[in-house]
């Protein structure tokens, strides 16, 4: 059976029960981008710091290559995005160094006004953000103290080999963390190395190796090292203060915050019909299938499979398609390919 992973959108869990309240009074942002060889669509990116006030946030970049990713910042005079040295880094094999790496230069910043609240955002580098920046700001601001995860369907979580109770959840990496569980995290994780994938310490005195079908590590390493492995036989478990997680489930949960999604290699008849059974129960379908229905440029061949189709590559975009993609309950959006013809993107930051 197929399953699109993907977002509901902010949903009641981004604001439910067990989550602190008090809306901050200063949110400081730090945008941490993994990159290859360049950070694309910069002049959008610079229309987006521009609806910020200066000091209220900070933007750290990791590149695979440096280099080349250092003079096309220079190039383009957009001195907002920071370059971290390079670590080792890896598509599914480790993706985890490089996200420590940005999050230690973040946290070594000092930020103005002192004593501000903080917030980490994951990013890719086909990531764009779809509100202005106090758009943003404000809604993170919500609950200072909460991170925010988007855990897939259960289906694919990783269960432990030796029961039938006991899981680690699964979650885009595409995280929100807040101040606490950003300096959690890097307690509890060695230091990334240039020469050699990062060690992931054992939760609960299980390793990698004690999973079954363990897919990509930074889908699983982040959330269960902050917060541990779900268990069947004990209730109440919770994910940060978001409320609580529920085996099983068909579609996502958590707090989801970017919307985009990715899909094994089908027919577009199967993307099709299984498109249809989201947008009847998630937010993510109904939003994708208003934008297939106005005609958006969502659909990327597949390299080596004529038939295969994935589903939301934004090749292009035009101004009904960006209304809808602002008016959606996300803050951030993916997939944009670096050729991909956005004309006005920059206007939505308009306030």
């Amino acid at each position: 059976d197929g399953q699109i992973v993907g977002v509901e959108g902010a949903g009641p869990q981004c604001g439910g029960d067990g989550r602190p309240s008090m809306p901050a009074q200063h949110m400081h942002l730090h945008f941490l981008m993994l990159a290859m060889y360049e950070v694309p669509h910069l002049e959008i990116w610079h229309a987006f710091f521009n609806s910020g006030t200066p000091g209220s946030f900070s933007a750290w970049v990791h590149c695979k290559d440096a280099d080349k990713c250092r003079v096309g910042l220079e190039q383009s005079g957009v001195a907002t995005f920071k370059l971290v040295p390079s670590v080792y880094s890896e598509w599914c094999t480790d993706l985890v160094s490089p996200m420590l790496q940005l999050l230690r230069f973040a946290l070594a910043q000092q930020i103005s006004p002192a004593g501000a609240d903080e917030k980490f955002i994951f990013l890719s580098d086909v990531t764009l953000p779809l509100k202005p920046m106090p758009v943003i700001q404000a809604e993170l601001g919500k609950h200072p103290s909460a991170s925010d995860f988007c855990f897939y369907p259960t289906g694919r979580w990783f269960p432990l080999k030796t029961d039938n109770q006991t899981y680690k959840p699964v979650a885009s990496q595409w995280s929100i963390l807040s101040k606490k569980d950003a300096q959690t995290l890097l307690e509890r994780m060695p230091e990334p190395r240039s020469d050699a994938p990062v060690s992931v310490p054992n939760v609960e005195n299980t390793s990698w190796g004690d999973f079954e079908v363990v897919h990509c590590i930074d889908e699983g390493a982040i959330y269960s090292t902050l917060a541990g492995l779900f268990h069947l036989d004990r209730p109440g478990n919770s994910h940060l203060g978001a409320g609580e997680l529920h085996y099983p489930e068909e579609f996502l949960q958590g707090c989801c915050r970017t919307l985009g999604f990715q899909q094994g290699h089908y027919t577009k008849e199967i993307d099709m019909e299984i498109l249809h059974s989201w947008a009847q129960h998630t937010d993510l379908g109904r939003v994708m299938q208003s934008m297939l229905d106005e005609g958006c440029d969502l659909l990327q061949p597949v390299t080596n499979c004529p038939t295969c189709e994935i589903i939301w590559t934004v090749n292009s975009v035009n101004k009904i398609c960006l209304n809808m993609m602002q008016r959606s309950a996300f803050l951030f959006m993916r997939k944009f390919p670096i050729n991909a013809s956005l004309p006005g993107f920059g206007e939505i930051f308009v306030m």
